[in-house]
C-alpha cells in the first residue's frame, strides 16, 4: 500500500445519490508540490439534492508511526459543486461533467497522504464518500 502512488476506495454503503465515473488526474501522479492538478470525470446524480455539506480530511503518515492532519474542513457543498460542476443547488438527477483545477500547495511535505471526501445532505444522509491514498513529491 505504501509503495503505490495512488488509490481510490469508495467508502459509501450505497450509491443511491451520487456516483462518479471516468475520473482522470492530469498530470498523472505522483502529485508534485507547487504544480496544478486537473480533475475530470462524469458525475451521476441519482436523486434530487437540495443542499449538501462537504467534509475534507487529509492526513500525512509520518514515518509510518503518526498521522498528522493537514486538512479537516467542512464546506458548503452547494458552493463547491457550483465551482466544480458549474451547477447550482438544487441538483436534479442527471449526468454532469466534473472539471476542477487545484494548485498542490508547497506547504505539503513530500511523502504518503491519506484523504477522505464525504458529502452529506441536510438530514445527515451520506450522499458520497471516497477515500484516497497518494504519494506527494
Amino acid at each position: 500500500h505504501y509503495n503505490s502512488e495512488i488509490g481510490f476506495t469508495n467508502c459509501l454503503i450505497a450509491n443511491k445519490f451520487i456516483t462518479i465515473n471516468e475520473v482522470q488526474l492530469i498530470p498523472p501522479l505522483p502529485l508534485i508540490r507547487g504544480t496544478n492538478v486537473n480533475l475530470k470525470g462524469i458525475v451521476h446524480i441519482h436523486k434530487k439534492i437540495d443542499w449538501m455539506m462537504a467534509k475534507f480530511l487529509i492526513t500525512y503518515n509520518f514515518r509510518h508511526e503518526l498521522n498528522i492532519t493537514f486538512v479537516d474542513e467542512n464546506l458548503n457543498g452547494c458552493d463547491l459543486i457550483a465551482d466544480i460542476l458549474k451547477q447550482n443547488c438544487p441538483l436534479l438527477p442527471g449526468r454532469y461533467n466534473l472539471s476542477a483545477t487545484q494548485e498542490v500547495l508547497k506547504l505539503y511535505w513530500p511523502g504518503f497522504y491519506e484523504g477522505k471526501f464525504t458529502i452529506y445532505n441536510e438530514n445527515g444522509d451520506q450522499l458520497f464518500c471516497e477515500e484516497m491514498s497518494l504519494l506527494m513529491k
